[in-house]
């Protein structure tokens, strides 16, 4: 069985340790590594290759847009 991280950029991922420097609610604002994890953990636990089904993410996308928007944007002097 191999499953391949799809997201990219900061962190670690090896066997069952999924490390980050993110602080907070890290799955609710993450909805892709929310779906690797359960994807992962089924397919361990079947045995098999597992696809899930897609689901609308707009929302939690939008939200994590904002904060990035938010957070991200240069401060006034």
């Amino acid at each position: 069985m191999v499953i391949t991280l799809k997201i990219l950029g900061e962190g670690f991922f090896q066997n069952n340790v999924i490390a980050t420097y993110l602080h907070g609610p890290l799955l609710s604002k993450n909805p892709e590594l929310a779906d690797f994890i359960i994807q992962y953990c089924l397919a361990r636990k079947y045995e098999e290759d597992i696809t899930l089904a897609p689901l609308n993410d707009e929302f939690e996308n939008k939200c994590r847009e904002q904060l990035l928007h938010t957070f991200l944007k240069p401060k006034e002097s």
